[in-house]
């Protein structure tokens, strides 16, 4: 597990260079590096966690390099590992903080693309993920803006879709979380 987060800083350092080729070739070699180590431990928690959050930094570099194939395939990926580590670990509130932003980030997507039915169908999951976070870590920083995030999107999706009532509820409750 050691080696892919070398090989993921490796391609961090690249990105910020916008050196992109770079990178992906360094964040392929930190998920090869994550997948020997699936072998040796396969039952191992923290590293099939590793192993979500480098699909997660090649799916967030391919959305920069501009290609949904690639992001879609990458976060849906990172997305079912993390939903698997929530349904075996659901104390696990760094698993939950994880899914939940995953579930905001497809969400996201499927929005941009025009697929709105997808898109309230993530980000409810992200609302019910990230409130359950907050639930056992009331003061969770990253929920709590996760949350607005959502509850934004969902009024401003009901507005659109002419239920004014609900945009106002989740507009009212994304205001609530920016108090906080």
């Amino acid at each position: 597990v050691g080696l892919s987060g070398c090989y993921t800083l490796l391609g961090a350092g690249s990105v910020s260079r916008g050196a992109y080729e770079e990178a992906e070739a360094a964040y392929l070699q930190g998920l090869a590096a994550a997948e020997k180590a699936i072998g040796l431990r396969p039952d191992d928690p923290d590293v099939m966690n590793r192993y979500s959050n480098v699909c997660g930094v090649l799916s967030t570099l391919a959305r920069t390099r501009r290609q949904p194939e690639a992001t879609a395939k990458w976060l849906a990926k990172a997305c079912a590992i993390k939903r698997s580590l929530v349904e075996h670990f659901p104390e696990n509130t760094k698993y939950l903080r994880d899914y939940g932003l995953c579930e905001y980030y497809m969400a996201r997507d499927e929005f941009e693309a025009g697929r709105e039915d997808e898109a309230r169908s993530h980000f409810s999951r992200a609302v019910e993920f990230n409130e359950a976070l907050l639930a056992k870590e009331p003061s969770q920083a990253g929920a709590i803006e996760n949350l607005g995030l959502c509850y934004d999107q969902l009024s401003l999706m009901d507005e659109k879709a002419g239920r004014a009532s609900e945009g106002y509820e989740w507009a009212r409750k994304s205001t609530e979380m920016n108090r906080r």
